[in-house]
């Protein structure tokens, strides 16, 4: 029995980047964790584009990703493409990285250190992506 990582378009905000190949970052993680259902997933893209960095705000998403921890390599990489975005407004780049930074925190928890493992991939590409961010403004 292989369990096989879905593959389905990715919703506006996130569907002209790529991480690592999309497809092949979650295949790394291939039987450790739990693909999010489609409502899940919606929900979690849905606070993204909402977020604020406002406490209550990240408080909710964050409560979200560690509420769904084992998802955790499918949330680092929505995370990941969101802040990749070029067109992304700085206010929404810098809640987004308030929100990993809360993710990492608590990634201590029980079934929550997956988090850890796929941030430790994607960070130089979340970072280099705000770099070009902060040139393109300077």
């Amino acid at each position: 029995y292989q369990r096989r990582v879905r593959e389905r378009p990715i919703p506006n905000f996130v569907s002209r980047v790529k991480i690592d190949g999309g497809q092949a970052f979650l295949a790394k993680f291939r039987g450790r964790f739990k693909p999010l259902t489609d409502k899940e997933r919606d929900e979690f893209e849905d606070k993204l584009r909402k977020l604020t960095v406002s406490r209550q705000s990240i408080k909710e998403s964050m409560g979200f990703c560690m509420d769904h921890a084992e998802s955790a390599p499918e949330i680092v990489q929505v995370i990941t493409e969101s802040l990749t975005l070029p067109e992304t407004p700085v206010p929404t780049k810098i809640s987004r990285l308030f929100l990993v930074s809360d993710i990492l925190h608590n990634s201590g928890l029980p079934k929550a250190s997956n988090f850890r493992t796929g941030f430790r991939e994607t960070l130089p590409q979340i970072f280099e992506s705000l770099n070009e961010k902060y040139r393109s403004i300077t």
